[in-house]
């Protein structure tokens, strides 16, 4: 385990973006990367989330036991990978669910996909992973404690209903007041513990815990210090920072052509017409290129990554067949959200509807991100019939996605404001 505030530093024998006869210096500024990938065999110092773990791996895990000779084990090794993974998406969609928060939801997917780009290692691709389980045992825990509190709620809610101002509905009502102040108390001292899930089911054992370091002030400058790595070592600055990035530069790009693809009213006149079939155009275009920007915008955490077209088109000429298979699975996974822009989902249950959102754009991110790492290994480009093959593909692939897009103001609920809502590239969220 890795000491609080370390990185990690990953050998990545990477080549150089683009050989040294591509560069011009006109140009040498818009296509330059990061030291990381600029140098063959590179070191790549890639901070992570966690204090107590530097970047999940499997690795950092119990090996996987052999099923045949430690059946229990191994099953025990799968549950602890479950309850991690549900727990990650959870997290993941109750911040979707945030309004201004759910920026970091994107950030999150744009750093799993920065991370396997510059690695090209899937199991770098759960950065908050090493802390998943530990949320996951407190949610758990918390609706615990909230269980005894809804049963007596609804309790005295009837107890008020039938006799307002009874004794019973006094009774009840300083019953509920008590039992929520004991059960926050406990809950705080079972999160202050560390969170595990015995720790909800040990009240007296928290009490003492906190009686006999109530009074010390090292236990107070401890706890403030490791407060701080912790959230430090999140880095939720940066990975709001990196979602904004991507939204707003997306939200750039995609302006000019939406708003010009949006503007047919009347069937009936040419212009408009002609005007939506020129925003369909453009809007293909830009989003055969969004995917690639944001990418490289995950792997160098500069604003300026999201308008260095030449740099994107240079990655794509390496291996068109990767970006493209990756862009096309990612639109073609997105196409059956828009049935979730139908309607207004409940404010208690956006989280619920989230979660889809980033369960089925996750994959898609991962393989932005492998397709990234193939590109940086390829010295030249592929073989220009090869790339135009795979070009004119995914023109065609984007053509019918954005007809399809067409007709989507027509059942979403917030009418033409749906089609700047594109799932793979905007916010997880379906409003």
């Amino acid at each position: 385990m890795a000491t609080p505030g370390a990185t990690t530093t990953i050998e990545a024998a990477h080549r150089p973006p683009w050989p040294d006869e591509d560069f011009s210096t006109s140009n040498k500024d818009s296509l330059d990367l990061a030291d990381a990938e600029t140098v063959s065999h590179a070191s790549l110092v890639i901070q992570d989330f966690s204090p107590q773990q530097e970047i999940f791996s499997f690795h950092d895990w119990e090996p996987f036991p052999v099923p045949w000779r430690h059946p229990i084990r191994c099953l025990m090794w799968l549950m602890r990978l479950m309850f991690g993974l549900s727990s990650l998406l959870l997290m993941l969609s109750i911040l979707a669910a945030i309004p201004i928060v759910n920026v970091f939801a994107l950030g999150y997917l744009l750093e799993a996909e920065g991370r396997v780009a510059r690695t090209g290692k899937l199991r770098y691709a759960l950065p908050l992973m090493a802390i998943a389980p530990r949320f996951g045992m407190i949610v758990l825990g918390l609706s615990l404690c909230l269980f005894p509190l809804v049963i007596l709620s609804d309790v005295a809610a009837d107890a008020h209903l039938i006799a307002p101002g009874g004794q019973k509905d006094r009774a009840f009502s300083f019953a509920l007041r008590v039992l929520t102040v004991i059960l926050t108390i406990h809950a705080l001292l079972a999160i202050a513990r560390g969170g595990h899930i015995v720790t909800f089911f040990r009240p007296l054992k928290n009490l003492t815990w906190f009686i006999t370091r109530a009074f010390s002030l090292n236990h107070w400058a401890r706890s403030s210090s490791a407060i701080r790595e912790f959230f430090s070592a999140l880095q939720l600055g940066q990975q709001w920072r990196t979602g904004f990035a991507a939204l707003l530069g997306t939200g750039v790009w995609l302006l000019v052509p939406t708003v010009m693809f949006a503007a047919l009213n009347d069937r009936q006149k040419p212009g408009q017409v002609l005007l939506t079939l020129i925003g369909g155009v453009l809007l293909v275009i830009v989003l055969s290129w969004l995917p690639l920007l944001q990418c490289r915008l995950a792997v160098e955490r500069h604003w300026r990554s999201m308008f260095q077209l030449q740099a994107a088109r240079r990655l794509f000429a390496r291996a068109p067949m990767c970006w493209t298979s990756a862009m096309v699975l990612g639109y073609a996974l997105s196409l059956p959200l828009y049935l979730f822009k139908t309607f207004a989902p409940p404010g208690d249950l956006l989280w619920m509807f989230s979660l889809i959102f980033i369960v089925t754009i996750y994959p898609a991110r991962i393989l932005l991100g492998l397709a990234y790492s193939r590109s940086m290994r390829l010295e030249k480009p592929a073989f220009f019939l090869w790339r135009w093959l795979w070009s004119l593909l995914l023109l065609a692939a984007l053509s019918v996605y954005v007809f399809l897009l067409f007709f989507a103001p027509a059942i979403g609920v917030n009418g033409r404001q749906v089609l700047f809502e594109h799932p793979l590239l905007m916010l997880p969220v379906p409003l």
